[in-house]
């Protein structure tokens, strides 16, 4: 493990120790953080967050959750995207999420976003991504109103994600109204 960068970090490590959880949440802040320009460091540092909240909180804990959906969006911005290990990651989120009855809108919304991005970047699987993706967004938009409020900045954002066009040339079922074999 390597040392902590800041005086914070220091005094985590000080207080808790390198496996413990609260180290893992200091890595998980750093990851997020503005400050570190660096993608690969803060994606290793989003991954260091999960393996130790994993260890000791297990894998299906919240905060591993909330950690894999950090790095998931770390691995979208990285150059170039790692789209299909961001969509891996947010489909355990999502799937964890609707078993324990948890709300997740904004995991449904960045699945979403990253099955758009793929079926962009690849032209591959492009209606079952762009189909996915709707569901998840209208999902997302009913926890977020739900839990949130039809005001709330999240929910506002789901809501104009589901009013954007689809990459595809082609219109969306929802909205067209075919059936997913392309016949009416």
């Amino acid at each position: 493990t390597s040392c902590a960068p800041n005086p914070a970090a220091g005094s985590t490590v000080a207080s808790f120790g390198y496996r413990h959880p609260e180290y893992a949440r200091q890595r998980l802040l750093e990851a997020r953080a503005p400050a570190t320009a660096n993608i690969t460091q803060r994606i290793g540092r989003a991954r260091e967050a999960i393996a130790l909240f994993e260890n000791t909180l297990g894998p299906r804990h919240e905060a591993a959750l909330a950690a894999k959906e950090v790095l998931a969006r770390e691995l979208l911005t990285a150059s170039p995207p790692q789209v299909d290990d961001a969509i891996g990651l947010l489909q355990e989120v999502v799937q964890t999420a609707r078993q324990r009855q948890w709300p997740a809108p904004s995991a449904r919304l960045t699945l979403a976003q990253a099955l758009r991005q793929r079926a962009r970047a690849q032209a591959r699987d492009t209606r079952a991504d762009r189909v996915a993706a709707e569901r998840l967004l209208q999902d997302g938009l009913v926890e977020a109103r739900r839990h949130l409020g039809a005001d709330h900045a999240l929910t506002r954002q789901i809501r104009a994600t589901l009013m954007t066009p689809t990459p595809a040339s082609e219109p969306s079922p929802a909205r067209d109204g075919s059936s997913p074999s392309g016949t009416s």
